[in-house]
């Protein structure tokens, strides 16, 4: 899991919770490949990764009352990856944290 660098957190309250849910992520059987935007607030999940170039074939956008989400898909609609638009609000903090820490927070370049 690229999700990695857990900084020790004092295991009280909310903290106990964090801290479980930050163990999890890092101890994933499966590879869980995450990137960040800080500037644009927007997560990328890689479902298979990576992702070949020209292998999206459908963006598949659903957007609740305040965020938006797009799927991407190939040929077959195997779906590849999840962008979240408004990560900070929509992933666990935990994940968050664990993109964060590992240094997979990219901004976009214009």
């Amino acid at each position: 899991m690229l999700c990695t660098n857990q900084q020790d957190l004092p295991l009280t309250g909310d903290t106990l919770a964090h801290a479980s849910l930050m163990s999890m992520y890092l101890k994933a059987r499966i590879p869980l490949v995450c990137t960040y935007d800080s500037e644009a607030d927007a997560a990328y999940v890689y479902l298979d990764h990576p992702i070949a170039a020209a292998a999206v074939k459908q963006m598949i956008p659903f957007d609740p009352a305040d965020g938006m989400f797009i799927l991407d898909a190939d040929a077959e609609g195997h779906i590849l990856g999840v962008e979240i638009l408004g990560a900070r609000e929509h992933l666990p903090p935990a994940l968050l944290q664990a993109i964060l820490d590992s240094g997979q927070d990219h901004e976009q370049e214009d």
